[in-house]
C-alpha cells in the first residue's frame, strides 16, 4: 500500500511541476485557443442568459441551456469579471487542475488493471501477491508518465508535428489543455477515466453500489463537458473487445455486461436532463454540430471510420492464444489503440489539412499507446536495470517540452493588443451608436475565425457564429457562412448576409493578425452595393449595412417560397430576400422578451431574423398576430390587418423544462432506489438475443 501512495505522490507531484507556470496567467499563448467560448458561457450564466432563458447572441439565437455543459461556465461565473485577463487567470488554473486530475485518474485505471484485475495465467494468488508489491505501481506510473510526458504520437502526422515541433513537442494532453482551449474536454476527460474504472470494476464483479456511482459519474460528465460521453462510449466498447480475447476482464455474458453498462449510461444521461431538455436532446440530433454537419452525422461517420479496423480486429481475435498470457493493460492498450488509431487514421484520410479534426482523440490514443507499450515491457519480464533505462528514455523525450512549456502555458498575449479585442471593441461601439442614436439597439454581426471564438468572453454583440453547434436550432447559418466565408461571389454572400439579418461584417485580410484567415476572398467585399467600410485596422475591416436592422417588413409570399437547393442556390435566395423591405423596430428587453415595432399594409407581415422555436409566445399586441416559420428556419409575425404593430414576444419554454424535471428525476430515483433495474433490462435483452452460450467469446 505505501507503493501505491509513493507512485500516486510522485505522479501528482511531477504533474503539478509541469502544470505549475499555467497559475495566474491572464491570456493564452495562441488566440485560435477556444478558451474564449467557456469565458463567454461564463458571462451568459452571470448575465441570466442560461437554464429557460433565450441567448439572442450566438446562432441567431438558442435556448439558454444550449449553450452546453454548465458546471464549469457556472464556477467561473460566481468570480468577479474585473477585466479581460482577471475571468482567464481563473480558468487557467481551473484547467491546470484538470490536468492533474487526468493523471492521478489515469493512474488509479492503470493500478487496477495491473492489481485487481487477473495479472498473467496461472497461479492467481501468487499474480496478485506480485501485483500488491512495488511491481504494480511501476507501472501505472509508465502509463503515467507516457500521457503526460512523451510527445504525442501524432506527431506521426506531418501537419500537426509542424505545429508541436516549436513547442518542444508536447504531450496531447498539455498540448489540447494549455494551446488548443480544450480546458473543459480535459475536465471532462478526468470523468471519463472514472466512469471508466468503474466500468472495469464492474467488469470484474457487478455490484449494485458501483452501478450507481457509474451513473453518478456519467452524468456529472456530461454536465462537465458533453462531448466527452462519446470518448466514454468508445472506451466501453474498447473494454468489449478487450474481454473477448482477454476472458478474464469480465465475469459473465458480454451481452449482460454491455446491457447492463448502457442501461446505467442511459440512466446518467437521463439524469442530466435537469439540464439537456427533450428538446435539446431533439435538436443535437438534427442542428449542425461538427463541421457544420448534423451531430446524428457524426456519430454515423465516426462508426464508419470504424470499420476501417475491423480486419485489424479479427485479426487478434485469431490471435487470442497470445492474449492469454497478456496482461489485462496490454490487451485495454492494444484494443484502445486500434479503435482510436482507426478513428484518427480515418478521418487523417479524409482531410489531411484538418488536423483539428483527426486528433480530437488525442488525449485516448496517447492513453492507449502508454497502456500498451507498458504492458508489453512488463509482460516480457524485462530486468529493472532495461526498465530504468526506459524510465530514463521517457524523461529524455519529455525534456524539450520541459524547457520550452512557458511558450505555450505562461507566454500569454496582451488582449488588448489582438486583432480579436480590437475588433469586438469596435463592433460594440458601433452598435452602441446605433442604440443611442437611432434606436435600433439590436442588431447583429457576422465574426468568423479566432475573434468568433472571443467576441462574447468580452462584449454583449450577437454574432451568427459561436460556440457548441450543436445546440443550435437554425439549420441554414452554416450554408451562409461557408459562402460568406469561402465563396467567390460578392452577391451571393449579400444575399446570405440579409437572410441572416447580419448588419455588421468583420472580415479579416491578408495582413490582420487573426489567426486563421479563413475569408479566401476579402476583397470581394469592397463593392459589394448597400454596404460601407466603416472602420479598418492592420488588416481588419468593418462593413455596415445601410438598411440595418434584425427584422423587415416582409411580403407575405415569403412563406411560399421554397427553400435554396444548396448553399450556392443564389436564385433560390433571391426569391425569398425580394420579399423583406425596410427594416422594423427590434429590442430585447429581458432574458426572454422581444419588442417589435413596424408598420405594415395588407398582405405583409414582419420577419424576424431569429430562429423559429415552438416555445415563442405573443404577449401583448396592437391586433391579432400568428408566428410562423419561413423557409429559412425564421420567425415571421403574420397580422390579421394593416396598421401599425407593436407587439411582445416571450420565449416560454415550460413544457419543455418541466418534462426535463420530470425525466431527470425519475431517473435519479431508479438509480438512487432501483439500480438493479439494469440487470432486468439486461436479462431481457439477452432473452432476445439468444442465450449467452450462442453468443459469448466462444462464437467468436
Amino acid at each position: 500500500m505505501k507503493w501505491t501512495w509513493f507512485g500516486l505522490f510522485l505522479i501528482l507531484f511531477v504533474s503539478f511541476l509541469w502544470v505549475f507556470p499555467a497559475l495566474g496567467v491572464r491570456s493564452p499563448a495562441w488566440m485560435g485557443a477556444a478558451d474564449g467560448f467557456v469565458l463567454a458561457k461564463a458571462r451568459f450564466l452571470g448575465q441570466g442568459l442560461g437554464g429557460w432563458s433565450w441567448n439572442r447572441y450566438w446562432f441567431l439565437g438558442i435556448p439558454g441551456q444550449h449553450i452546453g455543459s454548465p458546471v464549469l461556465p457556472w464556477i467561473l461565473s460566481l468570480f468577479p469579471y474585473n477585466d479581460p485577463g482577471s475571468l482567464f487567470r481563473v480558468w487557467r488554473g481551473m484547467v491546470a487542475s484538470g490536468v492533474v486530475g487526468v493523471v492521478g485518474a489515469v493512474y488509479a485505471v492503470s493500478l487496477f488493471l495491473v492489481r485487481e484485475l487477473s495479472f498473467m495465467s496461472g497461479d492467481q494468488k501468487k499474480a496478485r501477491l506480485n501485483a500488491s508489491s512495488v511491481d504494480a505501481t511501476i507501472p501505472a506510473i509508465f502509463v503515467t508518465f507516457f500521457t503526460i510526458l512523451i510527445p504525442s504520437v501524432l506527431v506521426l502526422f506531418p501537419q500537426i508535428f509542424g505545429v508541436l515541433r516549436p513547442l518542444g513537442f508536447p504531450s496531447f494532453l498539455m498540448f489540447s489543455a494549455f494551446y488548443l482551449g480544450e480546458g473543459q474536454g480535459v475536465i471532462g476527460f478526468v470523468f471519463v477515466m472514472m466512469a471508466l474504472l468503474l466500468c472495469l470494476m464492474l467488469a470484474k464483479k457487478w455490484e449494485v453500489g458501483k452501478a450507481r456511482w457509474l451513473a453518478l459519474a456519467v452524468g456529472a460528465m456530461i454536465l462537465v463537458d458533453s462531448l466527452s460521453l462519446i470518448s466514454f462510449f468508445l472506451w466501453i466498447l474498447v473494454l468489449l473487445l478487450a474481454a473477448v480475447v482477454r476472458p478474464t476482464i469480465a465475469s459473465g455474458g458480454l451481452v449482460k455486461l454491455f446491457a447492463r453498462l448502457l442501461v446505467v449510461t442511459l440512466l446518467g444521461v437521463l439524469m442530466t436532463s435537469l439540464w439537456f431538455t427533450p428538446g435539446f436532446f431533439f435538436t443535437v440530433l438534427r442542428a449542425p454540430s461538427l463541421g457544420g454537419r448534423p451531430f446524428a452525422v457524426v456519430v454515423a461517420g465516426l462508426f464508419r471510420q470504424f470499420f476501417v479496423v475491423i480486419p485489424a480486429i479479427l485479426g487478434v481475435v485469431a490471435a487470442r492464444k497470445w492474449f492469454r498470457t497478456a496482461s489485462p493493460l496490454t490487451v485495454i492498450g492494444i484494443m484502445g489503440l486500434l479503435v482510436y488509431g482507426s478513428l484518427t487514421v480515418a478521418a487523417f484520410t479524409a482531410d489531411p489539412d484538418f488536423w483539428q479534426d483527426y486528433s480530437r482523440f488525442g488525449r485516448s490514443l496517447d492513453l492507449a499507446v502508454g497502456m500498451s507499450l507498458t504492458g508489453l515491457i512488463w509482460d516480457r519480464n524485462m530486468g529493472r536495470t532495461l526498465r530504468l533505462w526506459v524510465f530514463a528514455g521517457m524523461l529524455v523525450l519529455g525534456l524539450p517540452f520541459f524547457f520550452k512549456r512557458g511558450i505555450m502555458i505562461s507566454e500569454g498575449v496582451a488582449f488588448p493588443e489582438t486583432a480579436e479585442y480590437r475588433v469586438g471593441e469596435a463592433l460594440s461601439r458601433f452598435m452602441d451608436d446605433d442604440c443611442r442614436e437611432v434606436g435600433n439597439c439590436s442588431l447583429r454581426a457576422y465574426v468568423s475565425g479566432s475573434s468568433a471564438f472571443w467576441l462574447n468572453s468580452w462584449f454583449d454583440v450577437a454574432q451568427v457564429r459561436g460556440g457548441g453547434e450543436q445546440g443550435s436550432l437554425n439549420p441554414w447559418w452554416p450554408h451562409g457562412s461557408y459562402q460568406i466565408r469561402e465563396g467567390r461571389d460578392a452577391e451571393l454572400a449579400d444575399l446570405w448576409l440579409k437572410v441572416l439579418g447580419v448588419s455588421y461584417l468583420v472580415v479579416h485580410g491578408e495582413e490582420s493578425l487573426e489567426v486563421y484567415h479563413d475569408f479566401r476572398y476579402p476583397s470581394k467585399f469592397d463593392g459589394m452595393e448597400g454596404w460601407e467600410k466603416v472602420w479598418e485596422r492592420a488588416g481588419d475591416m468593418i462593413y455596415r449595412r445601410q438598411k440595418r436592422g434584425l427584422a423587415e417588413v416582409a411580403d407575405l409570399g415569403i412563406l411560399s417560397v421554397l427553400p435554396p437547393e444548396k448553399g450556392d442556390d443564389a436564385s433560390g435566395l433571391l426569391g425569398y430576400v425580394e420579399k423583406l423591405g425596410e427594416p422594423a423596430v427590434v429590442r430585447f428587453t429581458g432574458e426572454r422578451e422581444v419588442d417589435i415595432a413596424a408598420q405594415v399594409n395588407e398582405g405583409q407581415g414582419v420577419r424576424l431574423a431569429v430562429a423559429s422555436s415552438p416555445f415563442w409566445r405573443v404577449g401583448e399586441t396592437s391586433m391579432p398576430v400568428s408566428l410562423v416559420r419561413d423557409p429559412m428556419g425564421m420567425i415571421v409575425l403574420r397580422p390579421v390587418r394593416s396598421g401599425i404593430l407593436t407587439i411582445k414576444l416571450r420565449y416560454e419554454p415550460w413544457l419543455d423544462v418541466i418534462s426535463g424535471i420530470v425525466v431527470s428525476v425519475v431517473a435519479l430515483l431508479f438509480v438512487l432506489f432501483r439500480p438493479q433495474f439494469s440487470q432486468r433490462v439486461s436479462l431481457f435483452i439477452e432473452r432476445l438475443g439468444g442465450r449467452e452460450s450462442e453468443l459469448d467469446r466462444s462464437a467468436f
